[in-house]
């Protein structure tokens, strides 16, 4: 540049200065320094961790800095402007200009020495960070966050694009400045016949240069393009792409381009872009191939440089004093940016807990929970062996009673009585299972550690490392891990925490084999790492021998929880007859009586006496009110006969229920039971109209049958029950034939299916169409 500025510059205080300028090559800034009309001093203070070095100066009334990025790349050009905000507080935006490499295509005629400005598209901030993603099988799925320009930028921008002399402007932008240099041509135009595109299949041949490349006169290597008439740059909107890698192969290029809609490329945007009011302009200087030499750098740096200073003289200085300091405004974009990677976060631990195991017990135990009477089992809570257990660590509680004792519910009050007391406290860990005869299949050993995993780690944000660590090494591979790496990861994961809860209930109802290795692994858990255990069962602890030396304490229904859920049911349901206080503590006192500890058995006798039609009536099944667990069939065999005096169509339908209920090979949802039911009435085709209502179906069942409220299950009330049915065979006879028979029908229907399935969402609108299509075709 010529001596001819004065020696004698200029000084203002940093908080003057109100835009940042990033050029990242020695010929960008030279290009950039053109452009201001005066330099001003450097500060003669900077911040203690801004390390930069300056170049100041003004454009008209906009004072302008600087910094000099000692190399090239995102994370240089973003640590730099770290620094220059620290130094220079009130800045409002930043504007990244410098060259770029250009992707050549019919719709965007974009050649050597022309500009390209970042203009949002409505989807982004005008540049994309195409190399930021993640990378699945075949694909790339490209994330990340980019800022829109200020407002009043994109205004001007919009003001000087639809100029039709916008080229000629920036032409004469160009000439002023190429005057201010000694050595002028190396800063001017290079020459149309300098600017070739080759064919992307064409190769660079070798050398610094394109010397060899242009020798070889083969015009089948040579894109053909039509001469422009002048030789001013012409200006490009739209979407640049910024990467950590320099662009030169001419097929990825095109790649990338085709697929993020992009007009050139650079390397440093995308870091500024992610974080600070910020716009970009590229001179191009080649096309992103194996080709790329210097020629054009130092006429497209003056180029985009020219746009700049056009852009700026364009912006009043008071717009630009009205907006938000960088430093605010990066606060803001921060809190946006921590929601939106918040998002990514619980999407990306959904999808790695949804892998460890998709069984949720949650819904079960809230629909057992709701089951409970309020008040009861405290006598549990506040006992010697509950108490050592809780205060403890590394300690087993072995609750051990007979059918019907309310074990299950005695789990889900002991449940919530950890979660209530530990709710705010993220150093204790609580995980539990509820083991199900019906769903043995999918209750073995490996997944059961997983689900307990899971549980332990879910509430916590992000997923302990040793969790994610976990799914990267095996999902890739199509891999499970093996119950030894699964009980290191859960110790890894209970590291975090003073105590941990893990709560099963009825041991009895899973299949020997798998509970022998199950307990085995949860002992080995607990000595590896101290968790507390609760478990419920039939068993007595002398007929589990792992757990013969560990705490244990009977279930059995204690008179004052009996009482209190007679008294509430007799509350809310009692007949008239029973107003009179001697006939309620009759009742209280031979309901107690028949108990003998088995809560289950005191519902059903509630139910039947309190379904009497007469005082005569209630005094009678008094007098018959069974005792034990052999009065449990008898409550059954009651039922059934209840059942069975309805009304034909009403017995016929609820029979034919139960035999779905009872003998289906897993649980079924009530649409699927209602569809299944709709089958097999002598029709070609399905029919909604044979569907019966869920409503008017439940009060055929006497209290027999239940819904989960959260899972909608129908079901059995009790475990008891599917023992008595399997005792008792003759209450449905062909029961078997019925089931298969209805399968072969429904899928007999014509069912519309379009195969193959390409996503998970066309097999969901398929079940959801046809409910009972699942069970239908897997049994």
């Amino acid at each position: 540049m010529s001596d001819s500025e004065p020696d004698d510059k200029p000084s203002f205080p940093p908080e003057q200065y109100t835009i940042g300028w990033i050029s990242a090559l020695s010929e960008e800034l030279g290009a950039a320094r053109a452009m201001l009309d005066q330099e001003h001093e450097r500060p003669s203070h900077q911040h203690r961790n801004d390390e930069n070095s300056y170049i100041m100066g003004n454009i008209k009334q906009h004072n302008i800095v600087m910094p000099v990025l000692p190399e090239y790349g995102i994370s240089s050009a973003t640590s730099a402007v770290k620094s220059m905000i620290s130094t220079f507080p009130k800045l409002r935006f930043i504007l990244m200009v410098g060259i770029g490499g250009d992707v050549p295509s019919k719709r965007n005629d974009i050649r050597l020495g022309d500009v390209v400005v970042s203009e949002p598209d409505g989807q982004g901030g005008g540049v994309i960070q195409y190399d930021m993603g993640r990378e699945e099988v075949g694909t790339f799925d490209r994330v990340g966050v980019m800022n829109k320009p200020p407002k009043i930028l994109l205004s001007t921008l919009r003001t000087l694009r639809s100029d039709p002399k916008q080229g000629k402007n920036l032409a004469k932008v160009l000439k002023k400045a190429l005057d201010k240099f000694d050595d002028e041509e190396y800063w001017a135009y290079p020459g149309s016949e300098k600017d070739i595109l080759f064919k992307p299949e064409y190769p660079h041949l070798g050398g610094d240069d394109c010397d060899a490349c242009s020798e070889d006169q083969n015009p089948k290597n040579v894109v053909e393009r039509k001469p422009r008439k002048s030789n001013n740059p012409k200006i490009h909107y739209g979407n640049i792409g910024s990467g950590n890698t320099v662009i030169k192969d001419a097929r990825r290029r095109d790649s990338i381009a085709e697929k993020e809609n992009v007009l050139c490329f650079e390397m440093e945007a995308a870091g500024l872009m992610n974080e600070w009011p910020c716009l970009v302009i590229r001179g191009i200087s080649d096309y992103a191939d194996s080709h790329k030499n210097g020629n054009w750098k130092q006429y497209a740096a003056m180029a985009a440089a020219a746009y700049a200073r056009m852009l700026l003289l364009g912006v009043p200085l008071e717009k630009v004093e009205e907006l938000e300091q960088v430093r605010e405004v990066v606060q803001g974009i921060r809190t946006d940016v921590d929601t939106l990677v918040g998002a990514k976060h619980d999407r990306d631990a959904a999808r790695i807990l949804e892998w460890l195991t998709p069984v949720d017990y949650a819904p079960q135990h809230n629909d057992l929970f709701r089951q409970r009477q309020p008040g009861t089992g405290q006598w549990l809570l506040h006992s010697p062996e509950f108490k050592d257990w809780a205060e403890s660590k590394g300690q087993t509680l072995f609750c051990h009673g007979i059918p019907g004792a309310g074990k299950t519910i005695i789990t889900t009050i002991v449940i919530d009585h950890l979660c209530q007391r530990f709710c705010s406290d993220q150093k204790v860990g609580i995980a539990y299972i509820y083991f199900n005869f019906r769903k043995q299949d999918i209750q073995d050993p490996e997944d059961l550690l997983l689900n307990l995993l899971k549980q332990l780690t879910q509430p916590r944000s992000p997923l302990p490392k040793c969790v994610t660590d976990l799914f990267s090494k095996h999902q890739a591979i199509h891999t499970r891990p093996t119950p030894e790496v699964i009980i290191e990861t859960i110790c890894d994961a209970c590291s975090q925490f003073s105590k941990a809860f893990i709560v099963i209930d009825a041991l009895d109802e899973c299949r020997s084999l798998n509970l022998s290795k199950f307990l085995h692994w949860l002992l080995k858990l607990q000595e590896d790492c101290g968790v507390n255990i609760f478990a419920t069962s039939r068993f007595k602890p002398e007929d589990t021998p792992v757990l013969r030396t560990h705490l244990s304490r009977e279930v059995r229904a204690t008179d004052e929880d009996i009482l209190m859920y007679l008294q509430d049911r007799m509350q809310h349901e009692c007949p008239g007859y029973l107003d009179d206080n001697d006939m309620r503590q009759m009742v209280k006192r031979g309901v107690l009586e028949a108990a003998s500890g088995m809560f289950l058995l005191v519902k059903f006798q509630t139910d039947s006496l309190l379904s009497q039609s007469t005082k005569g009536h209630l005094l009678d099944a008094l007098k018959n009110l069974g005792k034990g667990e052999p009065a449990l069939d008898d409550a059954y065999d009651k039922i059934m006969k209840r059942i069975g005096n309805q009304k034909q169509a009403q017995k016929e339908l609820a029979i034919e229920a139960l035999q779905w209920i009872v003998y289906s090979k897993r649980p079924l949802s009530t649409l699927e039971l209602l569809h299944a039911l709709a089958v097999g009435k002598g029709n070609k085709s399905f029919s909604s109209d044979y569907i019966p209502k869920l409503a008017d179906l439940l009060p055929l069942f006497a209290g027999l049958v239940i819904v989960d409220r959260e899972s909608d299950i129908i079901r059995l009330a009790h475990q008891t029950a599917q023992e008595y049915f399997g005792r008792k065979s003759g209450h449905f006879p062909g029961v078997a034939s019925l089931i298969t028979k209805a399968c072969v029908q429904y899928l007999s229907f014509g069912i519309r299916i379009q195969e193959p399935f390409e996503t998970i969402t066309e097999v969901r609108h398929l079940l959801r169409a046809n409910p009972f299509f699942g069970y239908a075709a897997q049994n």
